[in-house]
């Protein structure tokens, strides 16, 4: 097959706006980069858009340009051609002070050449050598979005001239053209950018002026109005539209959006936040601008990207998402800025000492508040800095006084297994687990999607200690207690949490506790005098106006089994069924319980069965293809043979 020729421009630059029709104006305004968006590499950039061949690209060079060859045996020869037998890409090689109109990147391959090579007296063709390489292939990008452009520069067969060597201070970027940073990338970055963007000196402790940096960066700024309430910012890679505040009337309207733009919630109030968020959208700027404009070469002409909160996958945490990875620097770049390194510690040191005697506890959360005043930042950005500077004490009292922490469902369940306060806790069926909390099920805190999953109010988030159950810190060794979660704490670290229990601040007491469990135990009593099992299934379906074939659909029970829950008083049920009919008939946690209580089948002392447990009193909302997916996730048995992405015979769903 014949190979495309090479292209040096991107099909995909965008034409000037005067020449486009009002209809082509309006149409180039795109959307967010949606949950689907599977970035590209420098390497699929190079062969799918410019139709570039490594091969042909270094022979070419090295045909051109090499004019003797040196043998082991340091005799020197002239060199007839040399022929690239194999070409094989190894990495991706960048640095981020670039200027984005001549982005240079260099492209590692192994090559295994031959040469043909003449005696430099005669002239004439006497032997020929083989070697094995490793070269940069360098790679001249143009990424104005009007341009687009990329153009082979050479090879560089020399590491010592590589930019890593050459240009040791930058910061290294990835294959996707993120950074790839750590504590100290980021504090000598901070610092730099310190320095060159807003000059202010190494010795100059004072705090950032977010404007200052919006001018030095040439952002334009606007009050936004945004749909999600969590969501405080937004920077525009590429044109786009947003809902901003008209100044003159004071309500919001849509307008385009040019690359460079900033937009700000309208709902911010604070001068320290508003600082920190227009600091995280700059940081947007200066880190993610050659990872956006690379993915526009390729056609995505997404406007702007939005931090994903929800839909994440088990396991995908272990992965690095090249967009994870572009919130999380954003999110950590601004504390190192706003707060810096060096200076921030000194001046942590000389306030701490100024205050003299007193609580240790009451000092810290002083020292917070006048970190976070001196720097015009946000008390949670001064804690976390703090605690960069080794003031780790403030990670217990902060936790102390918000016991409130976000668990992955698996961390939920595993807990669930382990802990016997945290299955009784859920048996009241007052909470239910929303966005990585178990809040009440009440409407003030939780709304429902159009699936029926539940999703924190904003005043449920900005409440947690009001309404949800308390998870607290745990010193264990996660090795030695795998049942405990694990979550994020305001430093770099992880630490182990469990379920707090009446420990923690919870909206319940335990003498409400106790008089709720004596009711309800005289109120299952009653039931079971008074409604035997096979009648209490035909009421459960009767009143929810469901028949035996709607439920067999529903829940993956046989017409067959469904018959026999309603008219068999002898026969033993497995317990799978009965749980399978509770979430089928999205039966309450209190209901299913007594449910399960007047039918012969019993929950054993197992793992799988207290995942089963957990499943009925916890995700009695979700269909049963989505709770038995659930299942096969946590490596039980699923109930049915509904399973999400997959038909009844096991196979694959396209």
């Amino acid at each position: 097959m014949r190979r495309a020729s090479p292209v040096t421009h991107s099909p995909y630059a965008d034409v000037p706006l005067s020449e486009l029709t009002p209809e082509e104006q309006y149409d180039r305004y795109y959307t967010r980069t949606p949950e689907s968006f599977v970035p590209y590499t420098v390497d699929e950039v190079l062969r799918s858009v410019y139709h570039r061949d490594y091969q042909d690209d270094l022979s070419d060079f090295l045909n051109a340009g090499v004019r003797c060859f040196c043998t082991l045996e340091g005799d020197l020869w002239n060199v007839s051609s040399v022929v690239v037998m194999t070409c094989r890409f190894v990495s991706t090689e960048s640095i981020l002070g670039q200027s984005l109109c001549s982005f240079l990147v260099d492209q590692v391959v192994e090559a295994k050449l031959r040469w043909n090579l003449l005696d430099r007296a005669t002239g004439r063709r006497h032997k020929t050598e083989f070697s094995v390489d490793h070269l940069r292939l360098r790679y001249c990008f143009n990424f104005r979005p009007d341009t687009l452009s990329c153009d082979f520069v050479g090879a560089v067969r020399d590491e010592s001239e590589s930019m890593f060597v050459t240009r040791p201070e930058e910061i290294r970027l990835n294959e996707f053209l993120l950074p790839v940073m750590g504590p100290e990338d980021y504090s000598f970055y901070a610092d730099t950018l310190r320095l060159s963007l807003l000059h202010l000196m190494p010795d100059e402790d004072v705090a950032l002026d977010p404007h200052q940096m919006l001018c030095a960066l040439g952002l334009r700024v606007y009050q936004g109005a945004f749909e999600d309430e969590d969501i405080l910012g937004e920077y525009f890679f590429n044109h786009g539209s947003a809902r901003v505040m008209d100044p003159e009337s004071g309500m919001p309207g849509r307008l385009p959006m040019d690359p460079g733009s900033v937009v700000i919630s309208g709902l911010i109030d604070s001068p320290g936040l508003f600082a920190s968020t227009v600091v995280h959208e700059c940081a947007h700027r200066l880190l993610g601008t050659p990872f956006f404009m690379l993915q526009k070469t390729q056609g995505h002409k997404y406007c702007s990207y939005m931090s994903k909160r929800k839909g994440k996958k088990p396991g995908d945490e272990k992965k690095q998402d090249p967009l994870a990875l572009l919130e999380e620097q954003a999110d950590l770049l601004p504390g190192y800025l706003l707060i810096p390194s060096e200076l921030g510690k000194l001046h942590a040191r000389r306030l701490f000492r100024s205050y003299g005697k007193g609580s240790r506890r009451d000092l810290l959360l002083r020292l917070v508040r006048d970190m976070a005043s001196f720097y015009g930042t946000t008390k949670t950005m001064a804690c976390r800095r703090l605690i960069d500077f080794g003031y780790t004490d403030l990670v217990d009292i902060i936790r102390r006084n918000r016991v409130i922490y976000r668990v992955s469902e698996g961390e939920a369940m595993a807990e669930f297994v382990r802990s016997a306060a945290f299955r009784e806790s859920l048996s009241c069926g007052e909470y239910v687990y929303a966005d990585g909390v178990f809040c009440l099920d009440l409407p003030r805190y939780l709304s429902r999607d159009p699936s029926g999953a539940p999703h924190l109010t904003p005043w449920a988030a900005a409440h947690l200690s009001e309404c949800c159950l308390p998870f607290r810190r745990h010193a264990s060794d996660p090795e030695k207690e795998p049942g405990n979660a694990v979550c994020k704490t305001l430093g770099h670290t992880h630490s182990i949490v469990e379920f707090a229990a009446a420990s923690g601040k919870v909206p319940t007491t335990s003498e409400g506790t106790a008089l709720r469990q004596k009711l309800e135990a005289m109120r299952r009593d009653e039931l079971r005098l008074s409604e035997s099992f096979n009648a209490m299934t035909c009421r459960l379906m009767k009143e929810r106006g469901v028949t035996v074939e709607k439920l067999a659909e529903r829940s993956g029970l046989s017409v067959i089994s469904i018959k026999r829950l309603r008219t068999d008083p002898c026969r033993f049920f497995e317990i799978e069924e009965i749980v399978a009919f509770c979430i089928a008939l999205h039966l309450p946690p209190k209901l299913s319980q007594l449910y399960v209580a007047s039918s012969p089948a019993k929950f054993l002392e197992t793992t799988d069965m207290r995942l089963y447990q957990y499943m009925m009193l916890n995700c009695y909302d979700l269909p049963m293809p989505v709770v038995n997916r659930k299942l096969i996730e946590a490596g039980a048995p699923p109930l049915t043979s509904l399973i999400e992405g997959y038909d009844e015979q096991g196979r694959a769903l396209a």
